[in-house]
């Protein structure tokens, strides 16, 4: 079995800049995001389970894995969601790409690096790298405006390092040891690499002291308020406030809106997608109101996620969720009844309200799905009503779901409400037996 070797922050940061002027001049259609399946919410997922890894079903809008995965396909990128380096490596290996991003755990990522450094992979490509803020293997989380600024990465590099020779860019941190003689001489070897690739990472003790960095900040969530223009094409003014926290001046600042619908950016090249400049400087301590109209779905399906950017690079992102018409309340389990024909079923009850202004679509489904305490499947039930729920009105559903009976604990159920054809959920709930 491989050991695996953390890497540290520092060290990933002088891989991402050794490779970054090779990553910004591959085309997006040749770059690939790799995301590991412990980023996905925990409870709920639909992710379909295949040879290539998980393939997201876009079931929870603020699941980081739904978020990236759309963000990244919408610039043109493939993406996969993988549980470790083996299948990621086939990946590249049949997929041949030109470019790629790595989210990862420290471990992960120092198992990686070890074997693009140390010549392992056929394939040659430039990556970059994102560790996970939060790992465990379970309810991970990462820095989502730090990947979608990799993601963003193209074009002509905004500040020229000192060139480097292609023979070290490809040494492993096992060759640069051996090279350099033991561990005092290639700490100075990592130093001074550090001092020529990575000039804002040092103080230049000599030199001018660099400039004091601004701390940008939403002063509230964005909002949105929704129209028709005179066609009668929905669209919607999203509102964002910035703060500058200080202690340093913020410039070429950009806030970009994008509409999603069902989990995908909704028609970018028709208005789905709107960038506006906020004008001037914003010194510290100051606040710049931005609105953007952008085309939307409807009214009540449609999510918004607003960025901040500064020179090009996302400084922070706030999400509109959808707006909800109808949810579900008061879901459970009135008993238990075990037959020879059907074995043991729950009798589950449902309300589902509409909190309006308006009345519901034509349709309205709910799937109620049970688990074993050990959280395996054994039964789904489906239910659906035809016709308009009107606002302020409650429709209430009784039916039954199979569970184990084999199973010593208590059973575990969701309950999901779908509107009209809609393959996302408007609303989901989970509860004990």
């Amino acid at each position: 079995m491989r050991k695996k070797t953390a890497i540290s922050d520092t060290m990933l940061a002088l891989y991402n800049r050794l490779q970054r002027d090779k990553f910004r001049a591959v085309p997006a259609s040749r770059r690939i995001l790799f995301l590991p399946h412990c980023l996905r919410k925990p409870r709920g997922c639909r992710a379909d389970n295949t040879p290539d890894g998980l393939v997201c079903k876009r079931c929870s809008p603020d699941c980081s894995v739904n978020r990236l995965s759309a963000y990244a396909v919408s610039k043109g990128y493939r993406c996969f969601i993988v549980p470790g380096g083996e299948m990621l490596f086939n990946i590249v290996e049949r997929e041949r790409p030109g470019g790629i991003i790595g989210v990862a755990c420290h471990h992960e990522m120092g198992q990686a690096a070890d074997r693009i450094t140390g010549g392992e992979s056929s394939v040659p490509f430039a990556y970059q790298g994102v560790t996970l803020r939060k790992s465990g293997c379970v309810d991970t989380k990462v820095n989502e405006a730090a990947v979608m600024a990799v993601i963003d990465l193209s074009g002509p590099s905004p500040g020229a390092a000192p060139s480097v020779p292609s023979e070290a860019a490809g040494l492993s941190r096992r060759t640069i040891y051996k090279r350099a003689g033991g561990v005092a001489a290639a700490v100075t070897v990592a130093l001074a690499a550090m001092f020529l690739l990575l000039p804002g990472l040092f103080p230049a003790a000599l030199e001018r002291p660099s400039a004091p960095e601004p701390a940008i900040s939403y002063s509230s969530n964005p909002t949105a308020r929704y129209y028709k223009d005179q066609g009668g094409n929905p669209w919607a003014e999203v509102k964002a406030t910035v703060h500058n926290g200080g202690p340093g001046e913020a410039r070429n600042m950009l806030v970009r809106a994008t509409a999603f619908y069902c989990g995908k950016p909704f028609e970018p090249d028709k208005g789905g997608v709107q960038v506006v400049p906020l004008n001037g400087t914003l010194k510290a301590g100051g606040r710049a109101e931005a609105l953007v109209q952008v085309r939307v779905h409807g009214f009540n399906d449609t999510s918004i996620t607003v960025e901040t950017l500064r020179h090009n690079m996302v400084e922070l992102v706030g999400v509109i969720k959808a707006p909800k018409a109808v949810f579900l309340r008061n879901a459970g389990v009135t008993g238990y009844e075990v037959s020879l024909s059907s074995g043991k079923r729950a009798n589950l009850s449902v309300q589902v309200y509409n909190e309006g202004p308006g009345r519901s679509s034509g349709s309205l489904r709910i799937v109620a799905t049970s688990y074993s305490s050990f959280g395996v499947w054994t039964g789904t039930a489906e239910v659906a009503q035809e016709r308009f729920l009107p606002s302020g009105d409650t429709w209430t559903s009784n039916f039954q779901v199979k569970v184990s009976e084999l199973d010593p604990g208590h059973p575990r159920f969701s309950v999901e409400l779908y509107e009209g054809q809609s393959q996302l959920p408007t609303d989901v709930a989970w509860f004990d037996g």
